[in-house]
């Protein structure tokens, strides 16, 4: 697995932890502005690495690989264990 799709991945982990957070604490109004800023950052910037990755993998750089055995539970947590922001 390259750099890029780590990155993306433990970028997509990130959003995937914080959201039900945020959507709780929207829904009860106990989010706070900067809260949402920060879940908006980490929006912004999963949606920048994966349009990245999905560029590089056109070019050719990242190759498509449909026939794996990957468990994506597993994968989630080893990328998720590698995220310096947890």
């Amino acid at each position: 697995m390259n750099l890029l799709t780590i990155d993306t991945l433990t970028a997509l982990a990130g959003v995937h932890r914080r959201l039900p957070g945020i959507i709780v604490g929207l829904v009860d109004g106990q989010v706070t502005a900067d809260e949402v800023r920060e879940f908006a950052d980490l929006l912004g910037e999963a949606t920048e690495l994966v349009r990245d990755h999905a560029d590089d993998q056109a070019r050719g750089i990242v190759q498509f690989q449909r026939e794996t055995d990957v468990d994506a539970d597993r994968a989630l947590a080893s990328v998720t264990a590698l995220d310096p922001r947890s």
